[in-house]
């Protein structure tokens, strides 16, 4: 009994959620208008207007939903440009990681000391045979 109660009152939360996250909703949240702003501020050297952030702002809805259509459309499958451009767009992401944090000596040296058995060549052993022959050491052979 209690397990179907817990199930059924998950299986309505989980409804509501559908509901509230539609597909075709756009969230424009305090933290993209913060993007927006700051986007238009790095490329003209000052804040927008209530005007100019509310281009800004239509702006970037209309590109959600022609990304979005395109996107059901499948316009992006077989296309090299888009291609090229999500692979470009990966490697500096990869880059931008990387670069993020040097670590300095003391913590390469403790990860390590702390990894030292993934690094470690197993121990080898090597002979050489060394060939000696019995040289004649009579008088024709000695060295004049």
């Amino acid at each position: 009994m209690v397990g179907a109660l817990i199930f059924a009152v998950n299986q309505w939360r989980e409804g509501r959620r559908s509901q509230e996250a539609s597909p075709n909703r756009i969230d424009v949240t305090a933290g993209t208008i913060a993007w927006l702003r700051e986007s238009f501020t790095r490329q003209w050297h000052r804040a927008p207007d209530e005007a100019q952030l509310r281009t800004l702002v239509d702006d970037h809805l209309r590109e959600e939903v022609l990304y979005r259509e395109a996107l059901a459309l499948g316009l992006e499958r077989d296309d090299s440009i888009v291609r090229r451009r999500m692979a470009q767009k990966m490697e500096f992401l990869t880059q931008d990681i990387s670069s993020a944090v040097q670590p300095d000596e003391t913590q390469l040296r403790a990860y390590f000391a702390a990894n030292e058995q993934h690094y470690a060549k197993p121990a080898q052993i090597s002979f050489r045979h060394v060939f000696l022959a019995k040289i004649a050491m009579g008088p024709s052979s000695m060295p004049t």
